[in-house]
């Protein structure tokens, strides 16, 4: 029965808002969840997830009943994660920047469906690679690490970064510092008062639908 369930969504697709995607079980595209099955993720080079948001272009990362998250596809600026040199998120200049800065230039619309802006975490980076069997834990990325690099399209928007290195969320505790992303083929390690790429990560109410086949010539888009 659960291999049925399966194949019928693979063939009639999900349900995204009003927007039916198809859910691939390989290569780039959208997938079920393997743990939360309500919640499914966009994997792999180039997925069609590309969504518009604020009047710019952003990617669609995740998405359950509840929420849907958005991360920006091209890099914002470039700034400390903490200018103190502190690792803890809730109290750092990032954090503050992101939800209340930068929140405030966001269109009305938009910013009445945002429920907090943040950034990629570590376990996310690696969950959507499209190959789950060698890169979907960090030492199997590490042992894998070019064949890792391409099948994350994190990677490619990260290039576009100064450094071509983007902060996640994740703390390493051995260190204290914040594991990045972008620049080497796997994820490293620096303090948290340096300055490196910012890609926001927009957790939105899940209650509005959508226009589009999230393409990037033809995007999703919001419907208000």
């Amino acid at each position: 029965m659960e291999f049925l369930l399966k194949l019928i969504m693979i063939v009639i697709g999900f349900n995204f808002n009003g927007v039916n995607v198809p859910v691939v079980t390989k290569g780039d595209g959208l997938y079920q969840d393997k743990y939360e099955e309500e919640r499914y993720l966009y994997k792999g080079f180039n997925p069609n997830n590309y969504i518009v948001f604020n009047n710019e272009l952003w990617r669609v990362l995740s998405l359950d009943k509840n929420e849907v998250k958005l991360i920006r596809n091209e890099v914002f600026a470039h700034m400390p994660y903490d200018e103190g040199g502190s690792s803890k998120w809730n109290d750092s200049t990032l954090n503050k920047y992101l939800n209340y800065d930068y929140l405030n230039i966001v269109e009305d619309n938009y910013r009445k469906i945002v429920k907090q802006i943040e950034l990629i975490s570590l376990k996310e980076y690696l969950e959507i690679n499209s190959n789950q069997l060698l890169c979907g834990k960090l030492n199997l990325y590490f042992k894998n690490e070019k064949v890792c690099y391409k099948g994350n399209y994190v990677n490619y928007i990260a290039s576009s970064s100064v450094n071509n290195a983007i902060w996640t969320l994740t703390i390493d505790e051995d260190t204290d510092g914040i594991y990045y992303v972008g620049n080497t083929y796997f994820p490293d390690i620096r303090p948290s008062y340096n300055e490196i790429g910012i890609l926001p990560v927009v957790s939105l109410d899940n209650n509005f639908r959508l226009s589009g086949n999230g393409t990037l010539h033809n995007p999703f888009k919001i419907v208000f």
